[in-house]
């Protein structure tokens, strides 16, 4: 069935080690239940060959660039509990960095019961499905999080149950249909935005000027920090920030290095300093990050 290949493709192109992965289908769809360890920066190139849900259940994407069916969209940060709804056909690529463990829930539906449900309530009442990504919607939520309860629990009734709240969720998104996405104007380009984004990767151990960046961009200061937050969604200080404290978040969990040593290593000022902004972000201390990380 097409969910099945479209499953597949999904965890062929996300470059990460997938520490569990669970599925449980009924008729007219199936989800899977994947949790991902030593994320990074994650590339994302996914095609659908029907119409998709993904629920964030874990884990931020913090910065990137999406494209969809090769055009640019802004950039959202993807929270535990944010939704990317996807119809059949269309392509999801980019990347984005963020939290180093995360995890998600995939609802796939099957083209016969997505015609059976467009027969009956779309071509009556209007409702198109359109593509929208990193959107929040309660109904939605709530019902995807007991699809995800359904696809552990595997009790003999999972199946049907799983199958009452997927219907729910299609036809809410039927409701959203008039959301259209939308598009990226203005901006970098792809070139120069990656070009810029590698020369803040390879000197996040350092001071980053902006007027510097801008010169790299070939911009005044004041046209580049508006391109760039176009382009990403954030301003270019709040950008390098997050790079910053994300790099130091992995830094706590994967290494024995001193808290000193990590402010060093992520380009802050001082281990105050470096304190300061991570308790301002995270609300906790470095220490007891590190801790409950282990």
């Amino acid at each position: 069935m097409a969910y099945v290949e479209n499953t597949l493709k999904l965890k062929q192109d996300c470059f990460f080690k997938i520490s569990k992965n669970e599925s449980a289908f009924w008729e007219g769809g199936c989800a899977s239940l994947v949790c991902r360890t030593g994320l990074g920066r994650q590339e994302i190139s996914i095609t659908t060959e029907s119409p998709t849900l993904y629920l964030n259940l874990k884990g931020r994407a913090e910065c990137g660039e999406y494209y969809l069916n090769g055009r640019q969209i802004p950039f959202v940060v993807r929270k535990p509990g944010s939704l990317v709804f996807l119809p059949a056909g269309y392509t999801w690529e980019g990347w984005d960095t963020g939290d180093s463990t995360a995890s998600y829930l995939s609802i796939e539906y099957d083209v016969s019961f997505i015609k059976k449900l467009d027969d009956e309530f779309s071509n009556a009442l209007g409702f198109r499905l359109t593509p929208k990504l990193g959107f929040e919607h309660e109904t939605i939520q709530q019902a995807a999080r007991c699809i995800a309860k359904e696809v552990s629990y595997k009790n003999i009734t999972s199946p049907l149950m799983a199958k009452s709240y997927a219907t729910a969720i299609m036809l809410e998104v039927f409701r959203c249909g008039s959301n259209k996405v939308q598009f990226a104007k203005g901006g970098l380009s792809p070139a120069c935005l990656s070009r810029i984004l590698s020369k803040i990767e390879g000197e996040i151990k350092s001071s980053i000027f902006i007027d510097e960046l801008a010169e790299e961009a070939g911009l005044s200061t004041s046209h580049f920090i508006r391109a760039f937050k176009q382009s990403t969604g954030y301003a270019p200080y709040c950008y390098i920030s997050n790079c910053r404290l994300s790099y130091a978040k992995s830094l706590l969990k994967s290494t024995s290095m001193s808290i000193t040593d990590i402010s060093l290593e992520c380009g802050y000022s001082s281990s105050s300093h470096f304190s300061n902004t991570f308790r301002q972000k995270m609300g906790t201390t470095p220490k007891r990050y590190r801790i409950s990380c282990r």
